[in-house]
Protein backbone atom coordinates (compact mmCIF):
# COMPACT_ATOMS: atom_id res chain seq x y z
CA UNK A 1 0.00 0.00 0.00
CA UNK A 2 0.86 3.18 -0.91
CA UNK A 3 1.70 5.45 2.47
CA UNK A 4 0.23 8.94 0.63
CA UNK A 5 -2.79 6.88 -0.07
CA UNK A 6 -5.72 6.53 3.00
CA UNK A 7 -8.04 3.66 3.25
CA UNK A 8 -11.82 4.17 2.93
CA UNK A 9 -11.79 3.32 6.15
CA UNK A 10 -9.72 6.14 7.18
CA UNK A 11 -11.68 8.46 4.72
CA UNK A 12 -14.94 7.94 6.29
CA UNK A 13 -13.13 8.50 9.88
CA UNK A 14 -11.37 11.82 8.93
CA UNK A 15 -14.63 13.12 7.76
CA UNK A 16 -16.53 12.42 10.69
CA UNK A 17 -13.82 14.15 12.72
CA UNK A 18 -13.85 17.11 10.79
CA UNK A 19 -17.51 17.38 10.62
CA UNK A 20 -17.87 17.27 14.36
CA UNK A 21 -15.12 19.48 15.09
CA UNK A 22 -16.19 22.30 13.03
CA UNK A 23 -19.51 21.99 15.04
CA UNK A 24 -18.30 22.13 18.46
CA UNK A 25 -15.75 24.60 18.02
CA UNK A 26 -18.07 27.05 19.66
CA UNK A 27 -18.58 24.81 23.02
CA UNK A 28 -15.42 23.94 24.49
CA UNK A 29 -17.18 21.12 26.50
CA UNK A 30 -18.54 19.33 23.15
CA UNK A 31 -15.04 19.81 21.69
CA UNK A 32 -12.98 18.03 24.07
CA UNK A 33 -16.08 15.24 23.41
CA UNK A 34 -15.67 15.36 20.14
CA UNK A 35 -12.41 15.28 20.17
CA UNK A 36 -12.45 11.82 21.71
CA UNK A 37 -14.67 10.40 19.77
CA UNK A 38 -12.32 11.46 16.86
CA UNK A 39 -9.50 9.78 18.59
CA UNK A 40 -11.62 6.93 19.02
CA UNK A 41 -12.81 6.66 15.62
CA UNK A 42 -9.17 7.31 14.37
CA UNK A 43 -7.68 4.16 16.44
CA UNK A 44 -10.78 1.86 14.98
CA UNK A 45 -10.55 3.06 11.47
CA UNK A 46 -6.86 1.41 10.44
CA UNK A 47 -6.41 -1.72 12.03
CA UNK A 48 -3.34 -2.83 10.06
CA UNK A 49 -3.52 -6.29 11.10
CA UNK A 50 -7.05 -6.95 8.88
CA UNK A 51 -5.08 -5.47 5.64
CA UNK A 52 -2.89 -8.30 5.91
CA UNK A 53 -5.76 -11.18 5.87
CA UNK A 54 -6.56 -12.46 2.07
CA UNK A 55 -8.34 -14.38 0.27
CA UNK A 56 -5.87 -17.07 -1.26
CA UNK A 57 -7.61 -19.81 -2.92
CA UNK A 58 -10.77 -20.36 -3.78
CA UNK A 59 -12.37 -24.06 -5.14
CA UNK A 60 -15.67 -23.37 -7.30
CA UNK A 61 -16.15 -26.18 -8.33
CA UNK A 62 -15.03 -28.28 -4.67
CA UNK A 63 -11.70 -30.81 -4.55
CA UNK A 64 -11.20 -34.07 -3.18
CA UNK A 65 -8.90 -32.87 -0.35
CA UNK A 66 -11.35 -30.79 1.46
CA UNK A 67 -15.16 -30.04 2.30
CA UNK A 68 -16.24 -33.91 1.18
CA UNK A 69 -16.17 -31.83 -2.38
CA UNK A 70 -17.78 -28.92 -1.61
CA UNK A 71 -17.22 -25.28 -2.58
CA UNK A 72 -14.62 -23.84 -0.19
CA UNK A 73 -13.11 -20.83 0.21
CA UNK A 74 -9.55 -20.10 1.64
CA UNK A 75 -8.34 -16.87 4.00
CA UNK A 76 -4.34 -16.34 4.55
CA UNK A 77 -3.01 -14.07 7.78
CA UNK A 78 0.24 -12.84 6.27
CA UNK A 79 0.93 -10.60 9.11
CA UNK A 80 2.88 -10.73 12.37
CA UNK A 81 -0.29 -10.49 14.93
CA UNK A 82 -3.57 -13.14 15.07
CA UNK A 83 -6.65 -11.38 13.47
CA UNK A 84 -10.10 -12.06 14.88
CA UNK A 85 -12.30 -12.10 12.03
CA UNK A 86 -15.52 -11.28 14.07
CA UNK A 87 -18.17 -9.09 12.38
CA UNK A 88 -16.20 -9.08 9.02
CA UNK A 89 -18.00 -10.37 5.91
CA UNK A 90 -17.57 -12.75 2.72
CA UNK A 91 -19.54 -12.14 -0.36
CA UNK A 92 -19.89 -13.54 -3.73
CA UNK A 93 -20.42 -10.68 -7.09
CA UNK A 94 -23.98 -10.04 -6.07
CA UNK A 95 -22.28 -8.22 -2.58
CA UNK A 96 -23.18 -7.73 0.57
CA UNK A 97 -26.64 -6.79 -0.20
CA UNK A 98 -27.59 -10.77 -0.47
CA UNK A 99 -29.00 -12.53 2.23
CA UNK A 100 -26.15 -15.23 1.81
CA UNK A 101 -23.55 -12.76 2.47
CA UNK A 102 -22.01 -14.55 5.15
CA UNK A 103 -20.79 -12.86 8.31
CA UNK A 104 -18.19 -13.95 10.68
CA UNK A 105 -19.92 -14.75 14.20
CA UNK A 106 -23.46 -14.38 13.42
CA UNK A 107 -26.19 -16.56 14.27
CA UNK A 108 -24.41 -17.61 17.44
CA UNK A 109 -21.06 -18.66 15.97
CA UNK A 110 -17.84 -17.60 18.17
CA UNK A 111 -14.83 -15.98 17.13
CA UNK A 112 -12.65 -16.69 14.05
CA UNK A 113 -8.87 -16.17 15.00
CA UNK A 114 -6.75 -16.61 12.25
CA UNK A 115 -2.77 -16.82 13.24
CA UNK A 116 0.21 -15.12 11.88
CA UNK A 117 1.01 -17.17 8.85
CA UNK A 118 -2.16 -19.36 9.36
CA UNK A 119 -4.88 -20.49 7.04
CA UNK A 120 -8.41 -20.91 7.43
CA UNK A 121 -10.87 -22.88 5.09
CA UNK A 122 -14.10 -22.11 5.27
CA UNK A 123 -16.22 -24.90 3.24
CA UNK A 124 -20.22 -24.12 1.52
CA UNK A 125 -22.88 -24.85 4.02
CA UNK A 126 -20.95 -25.97 7.07
CA UNK A 127 -21.88 -24.81 9.88
CA UNK A 128 -20.47 -20.93 10.96
CA UNK A 129 -19.47 -20.82 7.01
CA UNK A 130 -20.73 -19.05 3.61
CA UNK A 131 -23.88 -20.94 2.04
CA UNK A 132 -23.70 -18.57 -1.53
CA UNK A 133 -22.83 -20.77 -4.38
CA UNK A 134 -19.81 -20.13 -6.35
CA UNK A 135 -20.10 -19.82 -10.31
CA UNK A 136 -17.13 -20.07 -12.76
CA UNK A 137 -16.97 -16.73 -13.14
CA UNK A 138 -17.56 -15.41 -9.41
CA UNK A 139 -15.99 -13.27 -7.52
CA UNK A 140 -15.44 -13.67 -3.93
CA UNK A 141 -14.67 -10.29 -1.37
CA UNK A 142 -13.54 -10.03 2.13
CA UNK A 143 -15.01 -7.01 3.37
CA UNK A 144 -14.19 -5.46 7.33
CA UNK A 145 -16.36 -4.52 10.29
CA UNK A 146 -17.58 -1.26 8.19
CA UNK A 147 -18.35 -3.43 5.42
CA UNK A 148 -15.21 -1.90 3.46
CA UNK A 149 -13.56 -4.44 0.82
CA UNK A 150 -10.58 -5.74 2.10
CA UNK A 151 -9.56 -7.75 -0.75
CA UNK A 152 -11.07 -9.51 -3.74
CA UNK A 153 -10.56 -12.75 -6.12
CA UNK A 154 -11.69 -10.15 -8.84
CA UNK A 155 -14.27 -12.04 -11.61
CA UNK A 156 -12.88 -15.15 -11.70
CA UNK A 157 -12.14 -16.72 -15.46
CA UNK A 158 -14.98 -19.65 -16.34
CA UNK A 159 -12.84 -21.94 -15.98
CA UNK A 160 -14.15 -23.94 -12.98
CA UNK A 161 -13.61 -27.51 -12.08
CA UNK A 162 -13.44 -30.14 -9.75
CA UNK A 163 -10.02 -30.01 -8.23
CA UNK A 164 -9.37 -26.76 -10.21
CA UNK A 165 -8.63 -23.53 -7.50
CA UNK A 166 -8.28 -20.05 -8.34
CA UNK A 167 -5.60 -19.60 -6.37
CA UNK A 168 -2.92 -16.58 -5.59
CA UNK A 169 0.33 -16.84 -6.36
CA UNK A 170 2.89 -14.12 -6.39
CA UNK A 171 0.87 -10.66 -7.09
CA UNK A 172 -2.03 -12.45 -8.52
CA UNK A 173 -4.29 -14.74 -8.97
CA UNK A 174 -4.38 -17.79 -11.78
CA UNK A 175 -6.28 -21.42 -12.04
CA UNK A 176 -3.84 -24.52 -10.79
CA UNK A 177 -4.73 -28.20 -10.80
CA UNK A 178 -2.91 -27.87 -7.46
CA UNK A 179 -5.40 -27.96 -4.48
CA UNK A 180 -3.52 -26.48 -1.52
CA UNK A 181 -6.44 -25.77 1.67
CA UNK A 182 -4.84 -24.70 4.29
CA UNK A 183 -0.88 -24.92 3.26
CA UNK A 184 0.79 -22.42 1.09
CA UNK A 185 -0.27 -22.00 -2.29
CA UNK A 186 2.63 -22.90 -5.14
CA UNK A 187 2.81 -23.42 -9.21
CA UNK A 188 2.57 -26.75 -10.85
CA UNK A 189 1.58 -30.04 -8.72
CA UNK A 190 1.56 -29.60 -4.95
CA UNK A 191 3.97 -32.41 -4.08
CA UNK A 192 6.95 -30.71 -1.11
CA UNK A 193 9.32 -32.82 0.85
CA UNK A 194 7.78 -33.88 4.11
CA UNK A 195 10.19 -35.34 6.09
CA UNK A 196 14.41 -36.59 6.43
CA UNK A 197 15.90 -38.40 8.44
CA UNK A 198 20.04 -37.78 7.93
CA UNK A 199 21.06 -40.23 10.21
CA UNK A 200 18.33 -42.93 9.73
CA UNK A 201 15.80 -44.64 11.78
CA UNK A 202 15.22 -47.91 13.08
CA UNK A 203 12.89 -49.92 10.83
CA UNK A 204 13.05 -47.59 7.51
CA UNK A 205 15.25 -48.10 4.61
CA UNK A 206 18.09 -50.89 6.08
CA UNK A 207 18.64 -47.55 8.96
CA UNK A 208 20.54 -45.26 5.98
CA UNK A 209 19.21 -42.00 5.25
CA UNK A 210 15.20 -41.26 3.57
CA UNK A 211 13.61 -38.72 2.07
CA UNK A 212 9.58 -38.73 2.39
CA UNK A 213 7.43 -37.15 -0.72
CA UNK A 214 3.85 -36.14 0.22
CA UNK A 215 0.73 -35.40 -2.21
CA UNK A 216 -1.39 -32.30 -1.21
CA UNK A 217 -3.27 -32.62 -4.00
CA UNK A 218 -6.52 -33.66 -5.11
CA UNK A 219 -5.12 -35.76 -7.92
CA UNK A 220 -2.13 -38.44 -8.93
CA UNK A 221 1.11 -36.63 -10.31
CA UNK A 222 3.88 -38.67 -11.82
CA UNK A 223 7.32 -37.94 -10.75
CA UNK A 224 8.83 -38.89 -14.10
CA UNK A 225 12.21 -36.77 -14.63
CA UNK A 226 11.76 -34.78 -11.09
CA UNK A 227 14.82 -34.29 -8.98
CA UNK A 228 15.94 -34.70 -5.94
CA UNK A 229 19.53 -33.21 -5.06
CA UNK A 230 21.46 -32.01 -1.54
CA UNK A 231 22.77 -28.72 -1.20
CA UNK A 232 25.34 -29.45 -4.24
CA UNK A 233 22.16 -28.64 -6.18
CA UNK A 234 20.40 -30.08 -9.17
CA UNK A 235 23.65 -29.74 -11.56
CA UNK A 236 25.60 -32.09 -9.24
CA UNK A 237 26.43 -35.91 -10.50
CA UNK A 238 25.11 -36.86 -7.61
CA UNK A 239 21.52 -35.63 -8.25
CA UNK A 240 18.80 -38.12 -8.15
CA UNK A 241 16.49 -38.24 -10.75
CA UNK A 242 13.01 -40.10 -11.34
CA UNK A 243 12.27 -42.10 -14.33
CA UNK A 244 16.09 -42.92 -15.10
CA UNK A 245 16.60 -46.84 -14.92
CA UNK A 246 13.07 -47.40 -14.83
CA UNK A 247 11.83 -45.15 -11.99
CA UNK A 248 9.03 -44.39 -12.69
CA UNK A 249 6.81 -43.44 -9.28
CA UNK A 250 3.26 -42.25 -9.50
CA UNK A 251 2.24 -40.58 -6.41
CA UNK A 252 -1.08 -40.93 -5.79
CA UNK A 253 -3.26 -37.80 -4.20
CA UNK A 254 -2.90 -37.77 -0.27
CA UNK A 255 -0.08 -40.29 -0.45
CA UNK A 256 3.41 -40.58 0.92
CA UNK A 257 6.60 -42.04 -0.65
CA UNK A 258 10.00 -43.04 0.94
CA UNK A 259 12.93 -42.70 -1.51
CA UNK A 260 15.82 -44.39 0.61
CA UNK A 261 19.63 -43.81 0.02
CA UNK A 262 21.42 -46.62 -2.12
CA UNK A 263 18.75 -49.12 -1.37
CA UNK A 264 18.05 -52.31 -3.85
CA UNK A 265 15.42 -50.65 -6.14
CA UNK A 266 16.32 -48.21 -8.72
CA UNK A 267 14.28 -45.11 -6.98
CA UNK A 268 16.92 -44.60 -4.49
CA UNK A 269 19.55 -41.32 -4.12
CA UNK A 270 23.17 -42.12 -3.63
CA UNK A 271 23.99 -38.36 -2.11
CA UNK A 272 24.62 -38.42 1.61
CA UNK A 273 22.90 -35.91 3.53
CA UNK A 274 24.65 -34.47 5.89
CA UNK A 275 23.26 -32.78 9.36
CA UNK A 276 23.55 -29.29 8.42
CA UNK A 277 22.46 -30.16 4.68
CA UNK A 278 20.01 -29.20 2.34
CA UNK A 279 17.44 -31.37 0.15
CA UNK A 280 15.43 -29.81 -2.37
CA UNK A 281 12.61 -31.41 -4.65
CA UNK A 282 12.77 -30.04 -9.01
CA UNK A 283 10.23 -30.69 -11.42
CA UNK A 284 11.12 -31.62 -14.95
CA UNK A 285 12.40 -28.33 -16.38
CA UNK A 286 14.75 -28.16 -12.91
CA UNK A 287 13.09 -25.97 -11.41
CA UNK A 288 12.52 -25.71 -7.26
CA UNK A 289 9.00 -27.21 -5.95
CA UNK A 290 10.03 -27.62 -2.49
CA UNK A 291 13.16 -27.39 -0.23
CA UNK A 292 14.39 -28.02 3.53
CA UNK A 293 16.40 -25.01 3.63
CA UNK A 294 19.48 -25.75 5.20
CA UNK A 295 18.29 -28.13 8.26
CA UNK A 296 19.65 -27.76 11.79
CA UNK A 297 22.58 -30.77 12.52
CA UNK A 298 20.44 -33.01 14.73
CA UNK A 299 22.96 -35.79 14.61
CA UNK A 300 20.99 -38.57 15.73
CA UNK A 301 19.40 -42.15 14.79
CA UNK A 302 15.79 -41.78 14.98
CA UNK A 303 15.50 -37.93 14.67
CA UNK A 304 14.15 -36.12 11.62
CA UNK A 305 13.41 -32.82 10.07
CA UNK A 306 9.85 -32.98 9.66
CA UNK A 307 7.28 -31.00 8.11
CA UNK A 308 4.83 -30.00 10.99
CA UNK A 309 0.99 -28.51 10.43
Amino acid sequence: FCPAERSAREQIAAGQCSAMSRSSMQQPTAFYTAALVCVLLLSYAAPLEAQDVFVSEVAASGSGNACDGQDWIELYNNGADPVNLTNYWLADSKGLGDSKAFKFGAGGCGATVIEPGGYLVLCKDAPCSFGFGIGGDDTVTLYDTLKVELHSTGTMPNESEEGKTFALIGDGFNYTDASTPGFRNRPGPPIWINEVSADGSSGQCGGGDWIELYNAGSKNHSLMNFWLSDDKGVSHLSAFKFGAEGCDVLLVAGGHLVVCKAAASPCSFTFGIGGDDTVTLYNADKQPLDTTGKMPDAGDVNITFARLP
